[in-house]
């Protein structure tokens, strides 16, 4: 009797430790990035973005904290949430967060054209989320030439990121990108 005993308890050791090493196995992640805890959940946007309107004429936000605004040129220099709809014509957008957190650009029916640089220039954040809002039709194009400081030769790309980019959302995003890359 003890030895069945023995036994039986012996083998719910062995079924303990199984189901244990089971639930440590990690989930495949291979296609969604990971937040700052580790885990592989996709941060999200918020809920309450600084709206940006673009216009050939002229470009205005409901909110300018983490904003400038300076004739076509948009700089983000705040992590959250920044939504864009209209048309640029010869302008851009610059990412410069100097790395304090995660930057979300939501485009929402944009066009974004720049004659001699990146329409999308990422220089730093911790990551830049590109969110493309649903049902919604987004262009970005560049030409075959740009002006950059002397010795330098970023950025080359219709949009470009030194920090980590990621492009999410039921958008669709059309890049026209006659410089040199994507």
């Amino acid at each position: 009797m003890k030895k069945i005993l023995k036994l039986i308890s012996l083998l719910l050791i062995i079924c303990v430790f199984a189901l244990s090493a089971m639930s440590c196995v990690p989930a495949d992640s291979s296609d969604t990035p990971a937040n700052d805890n580790g885990d592989d959940t996709v941060p999200q946007p918020s809920d309450v973005p600084v709206n940006i309107t673009l216009s050939s004429e002229s470009i205005s936000a409901d909110n300018t904290t983490g904003v400038t605004i300076s004739n076509t040129t948009i700089t983000i220099n705040a992590p959250g949430t920044y939504k864009l709809t209209g048309t640029l014509d010869n302008g851009n957008v610059i990412i410069d967060t100097l790395n304090k957190g995660d930057v979300f650009l939501v485009l929402a029916d944009v066009d974004i054209s720049c004659a001699n640089y990146a329409p999308i220039f990422c220089k730093q954040a911790k990551n830049l989320y590109i969110v493309l809002e649903k049902d919604t039709i987004n262009t970005v194009s560049d030409t075959g030439s740009y002006d950059l400081p002397t010795g330098e030769d970023e950025p080359d790309a219709a949009i470009f990121s030194k920090d980590d980019l990621f492009i999410m959302g039921d958008g669709s995003l059309i890049v026209n990108a006659s410089y040199n890359d994507g």
